[in-house]
């Protein structure tokens, strides 16, 4: 994945949290799974992914 779609992939799930009317736990949890995808997709290493999506968690 280039650099170019992981930052258009960050940018649609943040976008997603942005129009969304309420930001609830779902939608946390929607964004930490759309933020491993993306991620995942640019083979960054696995256990720093799941470290970012603990983190996104925590901090909601």
């Amino acid at each position: 994945m280039s650099l170019e779609r992981l930052g258009s992939s960050l940018y649609e799930a943040l976008r997603k949290v942005f129009r969304a009317p309420v930001v609830d736990e779902e939608t946390v949890k929607q964004l930490a799974r759309d933020i491993q995808r993306a991620l995942l997709l640019a083979d960054v290493n696995v256990k720093l992914v799941l470290e970012i999506s603990k983190r996104i968690e925590d901090r909601a």
